[in-house]
């Protein structure tokens, strides 16, 4: 029973290491049935960054009561996890005042939910719309000028990520073999917008691009060959 004792330990919670996995929990069904009596169900904690789908992030704080076994899944490990929400003391017939609202790690440090996920979805909602790369960006920027709360968020974002917000359009980028940060930025910054344009491009265009050679353009361009040949 010492899981319990930590439940009703105020912490921070802690990012998932990024693993392509199904749902995870942090309880076995049987622990669950043996506890369900002070129980509320298990709950989806959303991974608080940037990089987090919105698809993933409206999900956060939602309960389910059911066998942690049957969770439903959203995103993989590195974007939330399932734990298990604790009934309120009054609702135990327990007569102390109720705990706090505790931060969550996020990728700017510990945050407050309530303050930080209203950022986010908003972030997430304009990065993952129909419009142009360059209408994004200014959308965003305008975001950040929307509240003093949001401008400091923004703040910390800049001095966490390099290129900030840019880098995340390029940062799919960095799944292609031999690229790394300064070549996805250069490939992004000489019109590159896709990785399948990338992997589409003549040898020559890409040999344009500031670090990248003969060699490094080959290989990007074996690289769609090999999936032609699946």
């Amino acid at each position: 029973m010492n899981w319990l004792k930590r439940l009703f330990s105020p912490r921070t919670k802690t990012a998932p290491s990024p693993q392509p996995t199904p749902p995870v929990h942090f309880v076995g069904d049987a622990t669950y049935d043996a506890n369900e009596n002070i129980l509320e169900g298990v709950e989806f904690v959303a991974t608080l960054h940037v990089t987090t789908p919105y698809s993933v992030l409206i999900h956060h704080g939602d309960v389910f009561a059911g066998p942690p076994s049957k969770v439903p899944q959203y995103g993989d490990q590195s974007q939330g996890i399932w734990a298990p929400k604790t009934k309120s003391w009054k609702s135990l017939g327990i007569d102390l005042p109720e705990l706090p609202p505790s931060q969550h790690a996020t990728d700017i440090g510990p945050q407050h939910p309530e303050t930080y996920l209203p950022f986010l979805l908003d972030f997430r909602r304009i990065f993952e719309s129909d419009h142009k790369d360059e209408v994004k960006l200014g959308e965003l920027h305008t975001l950040a000028a929307q509240t003093p709360e949001y401008s400091a968020f923004w703040k910390r974002l800049a001095d966490t990520y390099e290129d900030f917000p840019r880098n995340l359009f390029y940062r799919s980028f960095l799944t292609l073999p031999g690229v790394g940060r300064k070549t996805a930025r250069a490939l992004y910054e000489s019109g590159f917008r896709s990785v399948e344009q990338i992997q589409h491009a003549e040898l020559s265009e890409l040999q344009k691009v500031q670090g990248v050679g003969p060699g490094l353009a080959k290989k990007l361009a074996a690289t769609i060959a090999q999936q032609d040949g699946k």
